[in-house]
């Protein structure tokens, strides 16, 4: 019960992010461009939006509410969804349509994020977080699915489909705002411990007069007290090597994993071997590693499965590479159909691993910088896509992502802690270590 009361209180945030998902497939070729063509600026669009409104959140969450940012993130989600369904053939009001919809987005991520670690027990604190890429997951197979099985005569018409589920969402992200229960972290802070016990009482389904309530609100005003005693300068040395390291974890494999030049060689291979339906299995696989997130994240850990899946990602685009690396290579069936295999299965992988890196994010900061250094992560996620997107002309370089992201698993082996079954804090200092290896 409590944990259902808790993922009520994220619904917001799943809305929001389903909606990121469908347009960073955008971004990296999961599209019908039409008269367009694939425009460098239209795939960069949205990033760029995510970064404005990621810097921008940082600027207003010191004078609005959650409620009041989650809001403004809808109303533009609806103004995207509006323009994509009226004006589907026009390239400007796409592209603004893609703007606004990113400055949503990046409104909205750094408030989740951090309300998801707040609010949650920390038996339940993986679930709640994972709700970020989990949603992200759901929104990139929609888009791949309707993109792939749609008649390119009718390419324009996808745009509508897209500004349609767009409208639906902003909706359904105001409607969520019922469910919302506000941090009870955030009303210590504000020195309201009375909101702050009732908030408790709310999230975990007890009386706000209870002894639970109290021990709850005292743990609470620890945690606060520590964090806030500290002075910027100790914050930001606490948080610099979690910084580098979610930079790594985060910004870089995420990216890599799923990028234009990944889309390219998938859509590229399926199509050579007329198996353009694989799109849809992979789709569906990556659903189903995010599922199974939910059900492990807790139970069975952060670190060990997130590894194991990051290395068979890597260990996949690095067996994609040669596949592409030659004209002849390219022109061979039986080269192809590996390669499809290979990219359909990398989606249930990119599918498990993505979630892991939500839950870190939530919980690698200290309190005061929180929300700068989830700002600095997100925005290096952008740009790295950016990069790739600004490059795709030159080399797929497939196998160069692989060994990237292998490099990365050697690092974080040594470097990521186990969090699971932890305290924030707890969670805080393991992360501050520089090495993590065993059980920590």
């Amino acid at each position: 019960m409590t944990y259902d009361t808790m993922n009520h209180s994220v619904v917001k945030g799943g809305v929001i992010f389903f909606s990121a998902g469908m347009n960073l497939a955008i971004s990296v070729g999961w599209a019908k461009f039409g008269l367009m063509g694939t425009s460098k600026h239209f795939c960069n669009s949205w990033l760029i939006g995510v970064i404005a409104g990621t810097i921008l959140s940082t600027v207003l969450r010191r004078f609005l509410s959650k409620t009041v940012l989650w809001i403004f993130s809808s109303i533009l989600i609806l103004t995207a969804g509006l323009i994509f369904t009226a004006v589907p053939d026009n390239y400007d009001a796409l592209l603004a349509g893609r703007y606004l919809n990113g400055i949503g987005v990046g409104l909205a991520i750094i408030s989740f994020i951090m309300h998801a670690s707040e609010i949650a027990v920390k038996k339940h604190r993986g679930r709640c977080l994972v709700v970020e890429q989990f949603s992200m997951s759901l929104g990139i197979a929609v888009q791949m699915i309707y993109t792939s099985n749609w008649k390119d005569e009718w390419a324009f018409s996808t745009y509508r489909l897209h500004g349609i589920l767009e409208i639906i969402l902003a909706f359904l992200g105001v409607a969520a705002l019922i469910f919302f229960i506000e941090s009870p972290i955030d009303q210590i802070r504000w020195g309201n411990d009375h909101a702050a016990l009732k908030c408790y009482a709310k999230l975990r389904l007890i009386d706000s007069h209870s002894k639970e309530a109290y021990d709850l609100l005292s743990m609470g005003k620890v945690y606060v007290n520590e964090e806030e005693s500290l002075t910027f300068g100790a914050s930001f040395k606490r948080g610099i090597l979690p910084l580098v390291k979610m930079l790594l974890f985060r910004s870089i494999v995420v990216a890599l994993c799923f990028s234009l030049p990944f889309s390219a060689a998938f859509k590229y291979s399926a199509l050579q071997n007329g198996t353009e339906w694989v799109v849809t299995v992979a789709a569906c696989g990556r659903i189903l590693g995010a599922v199974c997130v939910i059900y492990l994240v807790d139970s069975v850990g952060r670190k060990t499965t997130s590894m194991l899946t990051m290395f068979i990602a890597a260990a996949m685009l690095i067996g994609l590479g040669p596949l592409f690396s030659r004209l002849s290579s390219i022109e061979d069936t039986s080269n192809m159909a590996t390669a499809t295999y290979l990219c359909t299965w990398m989606q249930f992988a990119v599918g498990y691993f993505t979630p892991f890196t939500s839950v870190y994010l939530g919980e690698a900061f200290p309190l005061l910088l929180k929300p700068y250094f989830i700002a600095l992560v997100v925005i290096g996620e952008q740009l790295v896509h950016i990069v790739l997107i600004s490059t795709i002309s030159f080399d797929l370089s497939l196998m160069d992502h692989g060994i990237i992201i292998a490099v990365i698993f050697l690092i974080s082996c040594f470097t990521m802690p186990e969090t699971k079954n932890t305290t924030l804090q707890e969670a805080q200092q393991k992360f501050r270590k520089l090495f993590n290896v065993g059980r920590n």
